[in-house]
């Protein structure tokens, strides 16, 4: 067998090993692709769905990539850019051939199984064998991380792990082997990364120091010339900056700018984060007992504008094959992981849900004064990716030092259940990962066949007895394509022209207070109601939806009737109502 025949056979069985641990640890949602999403009910995957449809929707009636939306946060509107423009750019070619729900898990299968074959390519890259680099991409593409904030939680931005590994096993691989393909591939792995996510641009180029350095160093020390290697990586650097630039000013465009949907959001992240703000973020930091202890009530579980899971958890059957493979070549990755682990718990270090520091570290103070964008860290569990490229490398390593190339496969497979079956039994993230169904509801198609123009309000705003916003309504939108007043940013999910209305203020005493029956006619007054009608009217509102199944059992009836004593209904679709919002008879 030749050896590109091989190299050909070992990544199909690769690819073939992880699509079946993939479905495990997703089912059922392999078996219900077109009806059912990868993702928790409450997480961000209605957003991500949203934001693939609103893509193809604004390129086909612009002609362009869209970076202003006036199809949400009616009636201000204003610039903006989806947050994972590459998820959207993947989900462009799979729109033109399946549906927006089967097309939004293949980006979601494509993104997991990209993790996947990322740390398998980034340990072959390194010189690994292949039973050791399966187990290596099994690590990284099962990591707590991805499990539970990228997947079960769908962060859409951090579900995009697998370009990290794919550039740093490129950047190996241009060390090694400087030329062309090596230069161009690095670079535009690099761009496509960073436009995955800033973060990971940020991350990922304060990690290429620490790994292209030692590789270097190796190159010298076997007396090869470094200049070759030098040179393809300035070439690198100029093609990452020739992709990466153009796209990301035109992103950051969206972010800063005066009327920006997510102004104010961008503009709080700018300060630096103290004490008291870290331990209200629950979710954004790691903690050393969170890489360790097992068991689900280790879940950090965060909720306001979606409900967010998180976990960095090792896994131990990890953890003690890279023990056993810390040895000279790859200890490099060792101290790739540790910096990693130390940048996640914060500048605060926390070492479990609470710091006994009362002032940062000097390395972050260092790292916010030396590296200026790290300013806009908040999120500091993302450095978490580097714990576990590292603990994939050595693990991998560990398996490579066993005898025949069948045992090493043999070792690796084995192994490889071990962390996907630690991640079902002890890993804090849920595993099958949590789904929901996705089906539009007909009162939603209806909306698109009705003859007046104008936004709409879909109610509930929350989901029961919980303040996570009932963010389904964005998906919603692709059936009827009207404008709905809910936002992206958590400090304002609703534009304060809606919040301030009397009619709206009014709806959620009826809806959600738990004294509305004794509030009386001093906060429900018919003529600020009426005015508030009249005020929606006029900023474009054309009707309310009120979506029954959403609502509290106990105040369905007196939901329904107060919307029916004050607007008029248009129809009725299994249970749910559609009511004209028309202030002509006020």
């Amino acid at each position: 067998m030749t050896a590109r025949r091989r190299t050909v056979l070992e990544n199909l069985s690769a690819f073939g090993f992880y699509a079946l641990a993939l479905c495990a640890a997703s089912w059922p949602v392999p078996v219900e692709l077109a009806t059912r999403v990868v993702g928790d009910e409450r997480s961000g995957a209605w957003r991500t769905l949203w934001a693939h449809w609103w893509t193809k929707f604004r390129i086909l009636q612009d002609g362009s990539w869209p970076l202003d939306a006036t199809e949400i946060a009616f009636p201000r509107g204003g610039a903006f850019s989806s947050i994972a423009p590459v998820n959207d750019a993947v989900s462009l070619p799979l729109q033109v051939f399946l549906e927006l729900v089967p097309a939004y898990n293949g980006v979601v299968y494509f993104h997991w199984m990209l993790a996947c074959m990322g740390g398998w390519w980034l340990a072959r890259a390194c010189g690994l064998k292949p039973g050791g680099a399966l187990l290596a991409g099994t690590i990284f593409g099962f990591n707590g991380f991805l499990l539970s904030y990228g997947l079960g939680s769908a962060v859409v931005e951090t579900n995009t792990q697998g370009w990290a590994a794919c550039f740093l096993a490129a950047m190996v691989w241009l060390v090694r082997r400087p030329g062309p393909l090596p230069a161009v591939a690095t670079g535009v792995l690099f761009a496509i990364t960073g436009l995955s996510s800033f973060y990971w641009a940020l991350i990922v180029g304060l990690l290429t120091p620490v790994v292209a350095l030692p590789a270097l160093l190796d190159r010298r020390r076997r007396g090869e010339k470094l200049g070759p290697a030098i040179v393809a990586a300035l070439a690198s650097i100029l093609v990452a900056a020739a992709v990466f630039t153009p796209f990301a000013l035109a992103l950051l465009d969206t972010y800063g700018a005066e009327d920006a949907l997510l102004h104010d959001y961008s503009v709080r992240k700018q300060s630096f984060v103290q004490p008291e703000i870290m331990t209200g973020l629950a979710h954004d930091f790691a903690t050393v007992t969170g890489y360790l202890v097992p068991g689900p009530a280790r879940l950090k579980v965060h909720a306001d504008m979606d409900r967010l899971t998180q976990t960095t958890y090792l896994g131990w059957a990890a953890l003690m094959f890279a023990v056993f493979g810390f040895r000279r070549g790859v200890r490099r990755w060792a101290v790739v992981g540790f910096i990693g682990l130390v940048l996640s718990v914060g500048p605060f270090v926390f070492v479990d849900s609470t710091s006994f520091l009362d002032n940062p570290v000097w390395w972050w103070v260092s790292l916010r004064e030396w590296v200026p964008p790290s300013k806009m860290v908040t999120s500091y569990v993302r450095f978490s990716i580097w714990a576990f490229l590292g603990l994939g490398v050595l693990a991998a390593a560990a398996v490579d030092r066993l005898g025949s190339a069948r045992s090493r496969w043999t070792v690796g497979v084995l192994a490889s259940v071990a962390v996907v079956g630690e991640a079902f039994l002890l890993s804090p993230a849920v595993v099958p990962i949590p789904s929901a169904p996705a089906v539009v509801p007909e009162v939603s198609r209806q909306l698109a066949t009705l003859p007046r123009e104008g936004a709409v309000l879909d109610w509930p705003q929350r989901y029961s007895g919980e303040k996570v916003e009932l963010s389904r309504y964005f998906f919603y939108q692709s059936a009827h394509a009207r404008p709905i007043p809910y936002d992206f940013a958590p400090t304002s999910y609703m534009p304060g022209p809606i919040e301030s209305n009397p009619f709206f203020l009014a709806l959620e005493i009826v809806t959600f207070g738990q004294d509305y029956e004794t509030m009386g006619s001093r906060e429900l007054a018919d003529l600020p109601i009426r005015r508030g009608i009249a005020d929606l009217d006029d900023m474009g509102f054309a009707y309310v939806v009120l979506h029954t199944g959403f609502v509290e059992p106990s105040r369905q009836e007196l939901v329904t009737g107060w919307l029916d004593m004050w607007l008029e209904r248009v129809g009725m679709w299994d249970g749910d109502v559609i009511y004209s919002l028309d202030a002509t008879g006020y």
